[in-house]
């Protein structure tokens, strides 16, 4: 009796630990994209171009292509659940470090603070919850933490420019700064990391054997196809409504989170809908991305806008859970912290050039169209090249719906 009590309390407790691991990808998705609802006032303060409010944007995420595959090799050193909460509290001074910043080099340095925690947490929560369920059932976890992470998105535009209303931009960043901070402290009490939680050291495998997968970088592929867009379109979704569709601040904002909201539902359907179609959903997932991207600033109407932009939250994002649960169906002893670190690093890259791609579009034409059309070209040329080349997994006992 007591035995089963004890085994009752400690799967109370793992799934304790893995909701407060969700809110990692809930952290690093609200850090990043609270800067878009504020871009106009910071571009006005630092009397900034479109091209170099792009690079603050695209900053954290350069970083975390740096220090990505450190950050892999820490948590197969490390554990998942030890780097979690480190990455959280370096997220969170990185955005009070923002609401303090005096000048624009001040705010560049922030947000190199802010993608170093990016890089530690994201991938970190990933592999804690890759760890926490049988391999069939990968995607359903992941599921939840793509659907986190989009929450996180769908508060910031939400929230920041309120909070920016109440005590300008600085303030905003203060604020929930603050609470990051407090997040990552309760990381560090709740998630004690002992030895025979953690599953991630024994699946380690070396450099050489994560670099000479070529499956790993077609799937890095489709994670920098949907990355990017999702990165272009939230970082400039908000400019483009107020300067495009004559939007007041107040109400692009809201319409802004239109499409992290749609994403939530759409990563949540990730395990029900993916149950040996994986291939297909990510090829699919590429194409229909690419066309949505390229055919959203042609839209002649508001509301053919924002049909379009719930269209790309759906197809961008039914992917996620399958993207990161697809190396551990292809690989016996399951993904290592290594793969998982080298697929989110590619996303990452699509996350710092395609918001580039659309500021240099707007600078260099004064249109949107020609940035969006930049975008939907290159991911229209890799979707192409993972439908042709990505294997197929192994077949797999489906998980229980």
């Amino acid at each position: 009796m007591c035995g089963n009590e004890d085994f009752e309390g400690r799967v109370t407790t793992q799934w304790g630990q893995l909701l407060l691991v969700l809110t990692v990808p809930f952290v690093v998705l609200l850090t990043w994209t609270n800067f878009a609802p504020v871009l106009p006032a910071i571009r006005d303060e630092f009397g900034l171009s479109n091209t170099w409010l792009g690079m603050l944007a695209s900053c954290p995420v350069l970083v975390q292509v740096v220090l990505q595959l450190p950050a892999g090799g820490l948590i197969d050193a490390w554990g998942g659940k030890r780097v979690v909460s480190l990455g959280t509290l370096v997220m969170g001074i990185g955005v009070v470090g923002s609401g303090l910043a005096p000048s624009f080099s001040a705010l560049l340095m922030a947000r190199v603070v802010l993608g170093a925690g990016m890089a530690a947490g994201f991938v970190a929560g990933l592999a804690f919850a890759r760890d926490f369920v049988p391999r069939e059932r990968g995607v359903t976890v992941q599921r939840y933490y793509g659907a986190a992470a989009s929450l996180g998105m769908v508060v910031a535009m939400l929230t920041s420019e309120r909070l920016a209303q109440w005590g300008t931009w600085r303030g905003m960043f203060l604020v929930e700064g603050a609470a990051v901070v407090l997040i990552g402290c309760l990381q560090v009490v709740v998630l004690r990391s002992r030895a025979e939680d953690e599953g991630v050291t024994a699946m380690a495998r070396s450099w050489r054997d994560t670099l000479l997968q070529p499956y790993l970088y077609l799937l890095g592929t489709i994670q920098a196809i949907t990355q990017g867009s999702i990165a272009a379109l939230m970082t400039w979704i908000v400019v483009f409504l107020l300067e495009q569709h004559n939007i007041g601040s107040e109400l692009a904002g809201p319409l802004g989170a239109l499409m992290p909201f749609v994403a939530i539902f759409a990563r949540l359907s990730s395990g029900p809908v993916s149950g040996g179609r994986e291939r297909m959903i990510l090829v699919a997932t590429g194409i229909m991305t690419a066309l949505c991207t390229g055919l959203l600033p042609l839209m002649p109407s508001l509301q053919l806008v924002l049909l379009l932009a719930v269209l790309f939250g759906l197809t961008a994002n039914v992917g996620f859970g399958t993207v990161y649960s697809y190396p551990s169906l292809l690989v016996p002893g399951g993904a290592s912290g290594r793969d998982l670190s080298l697929v989110n690093l590619m996303g990452n890259l699509g996350g710092i050039v395609f918001p580039l791609l659309v500021g240099w579009g707007v600078d260099t034409t004064g249109s949107f169209a020609v940035g969006f059309a930049l975008v939907a070209g290159i991911s229209l040329v890799g979707s192409v090249l993972v439908a042709l080349r990505l294997p197929h997994p192994r077949p797999l006992v489906l998980e229980e719906q």
